[in-house]
Order: C-alpha cells, then structure tokens, then sequence
C-alpha cells in the first residue's frame, strides 16, 4: 500500500511524502452488499464487506471501491444482483 503523511499535501512526483507499506497479515472477507453509484460512477459504488470470526457470527467490516475499471464494476453487479437477499 502506498500511503502520505496526513499533514502533507499531495504532491505528483515527490516521493519523499509517499510510505510503502508491506501488509504481512491477511483477512478473508465476504461481500454482504453494495452501495449505489455516486459521481463519475455508473453501475456499482462501495461494495460492503464483512468476515467470520473464530465465534461464526458475522461482522461489519466496512467498505471499498476503487482499484476496478467501470466494466469490472458493471461485471460484478450483473453476478451480484442475483444472489441479493433482504435478509
């Protein structure tokens, strides 16, 4: 992951304000639903995650979106929308 200091601006081309970050642990998650498109977006927003811990009972992790091209969003939600369930 690449990250910046919360006081710096972001700057093009200056990598002194970037910090790689290399995760050494890893976590499985479940999509349990999914937001609908804001801004420049067309077909899916965030997709909410979750995950099973030791107990099985599930829990909210949170949200994410980007790193996806429009048509692997427009992909994704073609496979979602079948599976949805109110509960």
């Amino acid at each position: 992951m690449v990250s910046k200091q919360v006081d710096k601006h972001y700057m093009p081309g200056n990598r002194v304000v970037r910090v790689k970050t290399k995760f050494l642990n890893r976590q499985e998650f479940v999509i349990v639903g999914w937001t609908d498109p804001e801004g420049s977006r067309s077909s899916l927003g965030s997709l909410l995650l979750g995950y099973y811990p030791d107990d099985g009972k599930l829990i909210y992790a949170g949200r994410t979106g980007t790193g996806m091209t429009e048509s692997e969003l427009t992909g994704l939600l073609k496979k979602l929308r079948p599976l949805a369930s109110d509960k």
